[in-house]
């Protein structure tokens, strides 16, 4: 187990070696999940965001659907 300590302002350091082996680079962002009472980090890499392409139903028309929904919304 790596571990890391938490400075005053909430930081961690994550170790080089995960860093590196994980694609984290100066600047990138990491999702933190919450689940269990644990913490996970997530890289937000671009090779993150590619296992989701495809996955959505490009025949439907999101924008139609918000403004549907806003048009429901000023109404009640």
């Amino acid at each position: 187990m790596n571990t890391s300590t938490i400075t005053r302002n909430g930081y961690i350091t994550i170790p080089k070696k995960l860093r590196d082996k994980y694609g984290i680079k100066p600047g990138g962002t990491v999702g933190i999940t919450e689940l269990n009472e644990h913490l996970t980090l997530t890289p937000l890499t671009r090779e993150y965001f590619h296992q989701f392409v495809g996955t959505l139903d490009t025949t439907t028309d999101l924008t139609k659907i918000i403004l549907d929904e806003r048009k429901k919304d000023d109404n009640n």
